[in-house]
């Protein structure tokens, strides 16, 4: 007879409890083995397929792939990010310089297997391997093609000899050069000294240079005023000495033309005056009386011209 399951109330059954792990248990087995078939590359990645640590030469692209249980595949980062090397280095003129160089850049998406193989799979890696190094080699070459001043006026030209010289090197590791920027030149406090010293005596002369030409512009002005008023007043003097000689003209015309009515008007007169009208005039002015004294052929009745009617 066989002998029956130990139970106790409220208890659920001891073969239920080690059912329930065994399926569990089974279960995540099942998903071990399933997702041992296939692989997912995330976004911004590439995956690098390997077998039995031999890495295949082409990377898996983005999303959901199949492959070999016994085979694994590592997501490579391929977005882009920026290194930064500061580098010591001396300039034409022997002056130290600190240069703070940053680099801008992501590995090639078809040669992250490539990279894998021969540096690793970390961006560390391959800055601490191929970047760095370039880095402040090609920044010590270009730095000391420039005085100490002129790295800091050509600063774009010394930016784009390190940019041209970094992208060339770079141009067959697998790494492509996005941007390179110069963030910072430092040089020791004598030289910072030296250089503001020279600053402060270039604003002064400038300030004096403004200044000169300022009082030069001002010494025009007054110089083309003074001109200015020069020939107002000569104009005024000139168009006073030609009003002077219009009025004496033009009271000269009106006294010969005064002159000449009244020439005229005695002319007229003269001509009108006849011995008829002075007789008349005379006898106007007549009272009647004739003179106590006259000629013994009454002299002063012919000096008027009168005839044998007026005399009788």
């Amino acid at each position: 007879m066989s002998t029956p399951s130990r139970y106790e109330p409220g208890k659920p059954p001891v073969k239920l409890i080690v059912g329930g792990v065994v399926a569990v248990v089974l279960f995540f087995v099942v998903i071990a083995f399933v997702s041992s078939f296939y692989a997912v590359v995330d976004a911004g990645t590439r995956g690098v397929y390997k077998v039995f640590g031999d890495v295949a030469d082409t990377p898996l692209e983005e999303g959901f792939h199949l492959k070999a249980p016994w085979a694994d595949v590592e997501n490579i980062n391929v977005r882009q990010v920026v290194v930064e090397e500061r580098v010591a280095a001396a300039s034409f003129d022997l002056q130290q310089v600190q240069t703070t160089i940053a680099v801008n850049y992501y590995p090639e998406p078809g040669k992250v297997a490539q990279l894998y193989k021969k540096i690793g799979a970390d961006n560390l890696d391959w800055e601490r391997v191929l970047m760095r190094p370039r880095i402040a080699e090609i920044t010590k070459a270009v730095t000391a093609k420039f005085s100490a001043e002129n790295l800091i006026r050509q600063r774009a030209e010394a930016k784009l000899l390190i940019t041209e010289q970094i992208k060339k090197e770079l141009a067959d590791s697998g790494l492509v050069v996005v941007e390179v920027s110069i963030t910072n030149f430092d040089f020791d406090a004598t030289f910072n000294q030296a250089i503001e010293a020279k600053q402060v005596a270039e604003q002064r002369a400038q300030q004096e240079e403004n200044e000169l030409k300022r009082k030069k512009i001002q010494a025009q002005q007054q110089i083309v005023e003074a001109e200015a008023k020069k020939q107002a007043q000569q104009f005024e003097t000139d168009a006073q000495a030609y009003r002077t000689r219009i009025s004496a003209e033009a009271e000269a015309e009106r006294t010969k033309i005064q002159a000449t009515a009244e020439a005229e008007a005695q002319k007229a007169l003269a001509a009108s005056i006849t011995t008829t009208l002075l007789k008349w005039r005379f006898l106007e002015k007549w009272d009647g009386v004739m003179p106590k004294v006259m000629g013994g052929n009454g002299s002063i009745l012919m000096q008027l011209g009168l005839d044998d009617d007026e005399k009788k």
